[in-house]
């Protein structure tokens, strides 16, 4: 009789930590879930935020005389601005355009360049909670001509899939001084 008492004693204690170790795993697999995310947003977000940075550096490169002001027309959703982004000698015209997805209720950013007669956009980035560009004049005041820009605040903000708790979203916020304003 001992021997099915120490025979049902070691079955519970092979199944305690057998219970212990898959709690382990399924939390240690949760961690590298919300890792993984946490890890792909934050890379979604640098990629668009170095596009946009790169873009806005060349702001007015080779756009005098073509163009009276870099800047065409702004907005917190829209800008167009000119540059010569290839390095050939005559500006390109640049445009973002944030758009909300009426089924996700997230923002879109769009990208186009110098596709003047056609409304192709290139989406650079999607499912944002919010997307906003603030303008600034040389003195450091906000403005909304864009004959008075001097730099661009861009803030950039994605909620992480599967966050719950912590860190839920990734926010990239920076602003831009284009050397040729």
């Amino acid at each position: 009789m001992t021997i099915f008492i120490d025979l049902a004693g070691s079955w519970i204690v092979r199944m305690s930590m057998i219970t212990v170790m898959l709690g382990v795993s399924v939390t240690m697999n949760d961690a590298l879930y919300t890792t993984t995310q946490r890890s792909n947003t934050n890379a979604e977000i640098a990629s668009t935020s170095d596009i946009i940075y790169s873009d806005l550096n060349l702001a007015g490169f080779r756009s005098s005389p073509t163009y009276s002001y870099p800047f065409g027309s702004i907005s917190p959703t829209f800008m167009r601005f000119y540059g010569d982004l290839n390095n050939g000698g005559y500006p390109e015209t640049i445009r973002y355009n944030v758009t909300l997805d009426a089924a996700t209720g997230k923002y879109n950013l769009y990208r186009r360049v110098n596709i003047e007669a056609s409304d192709t956009y290139l989406l650079i980035g999607k499912g944002y909670s919010s997307i906003t560009f603030q303008y600034y004049k040389s003195n450091g005041a906000l403005t909304t001509n864009y004959w008075e820009v001097a730099s661009v605040r861009i803030k950039l903000v994605k909620p992480i899939p599967g966050a719950t708790s912590g860190f839920t979203t990734a926010i990239s916020d920076f602003k831009v001084f284009p050397a040729n304003l």
